[in-house]
């Protein structure tokens, strides 16, 4: 087995070769043909038709040669990634491939410079401060070196997913023997980003990025829950409760709080054992990226720069739960969804391949901005949420029917969406003020609605069990791995006596079931988009 090293040289010899082999082919040839013309005395027409086949024989050995070589494999890179889907692709990838080869190697082989070329046109692209690094329109830098590309905030890099994903799916198509898989699956080229926040959240990818931003799917699976009689209260819609009217506030609610996705906490319990992936987003938290360490599994570089912020950052007691950071790191392709922990496996079902974008992060600890004094604006917004599940009498949850004991969910026949109940806001979670100020009015908000609810005596056979909150994951195995008080639980507790008639009907003491717990939501949400027919 060759090693790395000799295993570049060898490839570098193979271009030469070609050349030499076009060349003398060329040379042995000509004279060939010379040799004919003069021995058989050739008219000039038939000598002409004779060059004519020489060059197509050179062309043809030239050819296959070149296409059992790297030099095959970076055009095809070139073609398949920046250029895919545009004009004249197969031109443009040619006219920027003939730019690398008499360019100065700078320690690397012609698929590396291919490859940092790409790469660093995804990135810098659309920066007028770097046009100079491409040639032309279209058309990737040449003179590349393995030197960080400083991007001002992780929204830059998000925003380039799908030019990131073509690339790596090019890669994966047409690297060489040698390029192992983990070395296609990772950016050569180290990125800073400036500015990003990190929360420890994981994002659950809502409807609207399932169903490619259409509405229409998500409306008609909505009118399906209203007039279906087996969707979530059918056995009990008999005519004497008539609970169509908390049907319709179920469905629109757990509908409306999926459509782009909710963040869940990271907890401390087995499910997230491995190397965990951190919010790492910019505006919202649907603009985020997973962040993790590859030296780390259990995140503790994370949850201790997040603990040593809310300790310089609290703002009058109020912590917030986003913080401004800095990030060195590399881009990473999880293609077959194995870097990340259970908890975090892929859960939707718009990518079959289950590939997504991740960042790994390469200086431990991570540094805040430079620039973050008190004056700099944070804004990180996010779903403050709450969820109840919705029970019988004796607190035990309508969906999923399975045994009490059961350790896991029973597959989708559980539908243990049906008799999900949230309640949220949208607020500023990298302002403690603002996060606490619409973290009370959620908890308010949801006691004022069940209070309502309970109020009507044909709905008396319910009562609402506390689930989870963006804070609290309601896992009975582990804690939240971060989070700042008071939790929204906690909240809800104190607001109780201004809401007498929940007295018995909203449980808040007890803990769910696993299956029901945050940590256990994207298996749920898999299982929603398996069952409910959205497409």
């Amino acid at each position: 087995m060759k090693s790395e090293a000799e295993q570049k040289r060898f490839w570098d010899k193979s271009e030469f070769q070609i050349v030499s082999l076009g060349i003398g082919l060329a040379g042995l040839l000509s004279a060939l043909v010379a040799l004919l013309t003069d021995f058989f005395k050739i008219q000039t027409i038939e000598m002409y038709f004779l060059v004519v086949v020489a060059a197509a024989i050179v062309l043809l050995a030239v050819s296959w040669a070149f296409r059992r070589t790297e030099m095959w494999s970076a055009f095809c890179l070139l073609r398949d990634s920046i250029f895919l889907g545009k004009v004249n692709s197969e031109l443009n990838a040619l006219l920027s491939f003939l730019e690398y080869l008499p360019r100065q190697r700078n320690g690397f082989d012609l698929f590396e410079r291919v490859r940092l070329g790409i790469e660093v046109y995804i990135l810098l692209a659309d920066d007028p401060d770097k046009r100079n690094l491409l040639r032309r329109k279209h058309r990737a830098p040449v003179d590349v070196r393995v030197e960080p590309v400083v991007v001002n905030t992780i929204g830059e890099i998000y925003d380039k997913k799908d030019e990131i994903a073509d690339y790596f799916r090019a890669l994966g198509k047409h690297k060489p023997a040698r390029v192992t898989d983990e070395r296609a699956t990772q950016f050569l080229v180290p990125v800073v980003v400036i500015e990003g926040f990190l929360a420890a959240h994981y994002l659950v990818a809502g409807l609207l990025p399932e169903l490619n931003e259409e509405w229409q799917p998500a409306i008609l699976d909505y009118g399906r829950a209203m007039t279906d009689p087996f969707h979530h209260f059918g056995e009990l819609d008999d005519g004497e409760h008539g609970s169509v009217d908390l049907r319709e506030l179920q469905a629109f609610q757990f509908i409306c709080w999926l459509a782009w996705g909710p963040s869940i906490p990271i907890c401390t319990c087995s499910r997230w054992r491995g190397k965990v992936g951190f919010q790492f987003g910019y505006g919202d938290e649907d603009v985020s990226i997973p962040l993790f360490a590859s030296k780390s599994d259990d995140g503790a570089w994370a949850i201790e720069y997040l603990k040593r912020s809310v300790n310089k950052r609290s703002q009058n007691g109020a912590s917030p739960l986003a913080f401004q950071t800095s990030v060195t790191g590399r881009l990473r392709w999880d293609s077959h969804d194995a870097i990340l922990p259970d908890a975090q496996r892929h859960h939707s079902n718009a990518d079959g391949n289950r590939s997504r974008l991740l960042l790994e992060c390469l200086d431990e600890p991570i540094a805040p901005r430079p620039d973050g004094g008190a004056s700099t604006p944070r804004y990180f917004s996010a779903y403050v949420w709450i969820l109840f599940v919705i029970c019988d009498k004796d607190g035990d949850a309508l969906w999923p029917r399975v045994p009490k004991g059961t350790p896991g969910l029973s597959g989708t026949k559980a539908q243990v969406w049906r008799g999900l109940l949230p309640f949220f806001e949208h607020a500023n979670i990298a302002n403690g003020d603002n996060y606490l100020l619409l973290k009370k009015q959620v908890a308010r908000k949801a006691l004022a609605v069940l209070a309502d609810v309970c109020r009507d005596k044909r709905w008396d056979a319910f009562t609402f069990r506390y689930v989870s909150a963006l804070d609290d994951t309601g896992c009975r195995e582990g804690e939240p791995a971060f989070s700042v008080a008071p939790k929204a639980c906690d909240l809800m507790k104190s607001m109780l006596d201004e809401f007498p008639g929940l007295a018995g009907r909203v449980l808040l003491e007890r803990k769910v079931e696993r299956y029901l717990s945050a940590c256990c939501f994207p298996d749920i949400v898999r299982d929603y988009y398996a069952t409910v027919p959205l497409h």
